[in-house]
């Protein structure tokens, strides 16, 4: 389907743009709910972290047990709340993404039926499998999930960043300082990622193509004894894909140990510079555990904003297989009115 498997034959904003316009626009109405859940839950989880400055600085005092018992209530309700909210946008992404997936692969089988036979001389049941099968959920995963997730993560993110500025703008600078440093390594290891996921695609492609044609095949094979033949070729791709795998997973975890490293420098300073900005009475001992409590809220998901766009550069991979077949004209067209 294309002549260069290193070739870019699409943009990725190119593809951005046409997913959002031909799968996901339909669900707009479905995907603003979902992002109005998704501020509501992220206001109650600011929330939660706001009360952790009443409850030390007024409730653990000798005066305050009738303050404190009334914010535990406010927490108990919070965090109800949130749950039944999370447990109904997770409910939404999956109907939609459900009917997204099965939106886009009756796309491509639909358009498929209009080609004609030159192209399936070119390209075996196997490959176009794969473009149905997986490369379709990848394009569903762009529409729907890393849309709403994504936009779940940076809300988060923001309204945790404003409590800790809120809370200490000298410890906020502290974090804001070391930032740079965490995009610098995901910008190194999405380039890796990229390579292998491509590589990956292709090789599983011609690994379904391979064994389409095997069956296809069976008494062929079995008639010129050549069973070990097929399976030492099948051996090797699936150790191709093995060592695929492990390169990808090794590039992508490593993301893991650099992200808490930082952390752990970031904390240990917050702690360190904290403690002096108590004792000098710059900040109360409330005010250092919410800022505490807003950083590790928001560590999760700046943690998964930091995998994004690695895990959106490998979907693009898929996404763009798939409008390669989309795309594809058929070579031998109907004259206009002519007859069956």
């Amino acid at each position: 389907m294309r002549k260069n498997n290193d070739e870019k034959i699409y943009k990725d904003g190119v593809i951005i743009k046409r997913i959002w316009r031909e799968h996901t626009k339909k669900y707009l109405t479905t995907l603003i709910g979902a992002i109005v859940l998704t501020i509501i839950i992220a206001a109650l989880e600011s929330y939660s972290v706001y009360l952790l400055k009443p409850i030390f600085d007024k409730g653990l005092t000798t005066s305050g047990y009738d303050t404190l018992k009334f914010l535990c209530v406010q927490i108990l309700v919070v965090y109800f709340v949130k749950g039944w909210l999370s447990f109904s946008h997770s409910q939404i992404l999956n109907h939609v993404s459900t009917k997204t997936i099965q939106a886009i692969q009756y796309r491509v089988f639909s358009h498929l039926l209009t080609l004609d036979i030159p192209f399936f001389s070119r390209n075996n049941s196997g490959q176009i499998l794969a473009r149905i099968i997986s490369d379709c959920q990848a394009v569903s995963q762009i529409a729907i999930s890393f849309i709403t997730n994504t936009f779940k993560d940076i809300i988060t993110c923001v309204s945790m960043f404003a409590l800790i500025l809120y809370f200490s703008w000298r410890l906020f600078f502290v974090i804001l300082i070391f930032v740079p440093l965490g995009a610098l390594a995901m910008k190194t290891i999405d380039k890796k990622v990229n390579k292998i996921e491509r590589k990956s695609a292709n090789t599983n492609a011609a690994l379904l193509s391979k064994i389409a044609e095997a069956l296809q095949s069976v008494k062929i094979i079995k008639s010129y004894n050549m069973e070990r033949r097929e399976t030492g070729a099948l051996r090797a791709m699936f150790n191709q894909l093995f060592h695929l795998s492990r390169s990808r997973v090794k590039t992508t975890a490593i993301i893991t140990p650099l992200t808490d490293s930082l952390t752990g420098i970031i904390l240990a300073i917050i702690i360190v510079f904290g403690g002096y900005q108590i004792s000098n009475g710059s900040i109360t001992a409330g005010d250092f555990v919410a800022f505490l409590g807003a950083w590790v809220a928001m560590y999760k998901p700046l943690k998964s904003l930091l995998h994004f766009k690695t895990q959106l550069r490998a979907a693009l991979v898929h996404a763009e297989r798939v409008y390669e077949v989309i795309d594809t004209k058929p070579e031998i067209v109907d004259i206009p009115n002519a007859k069956n």
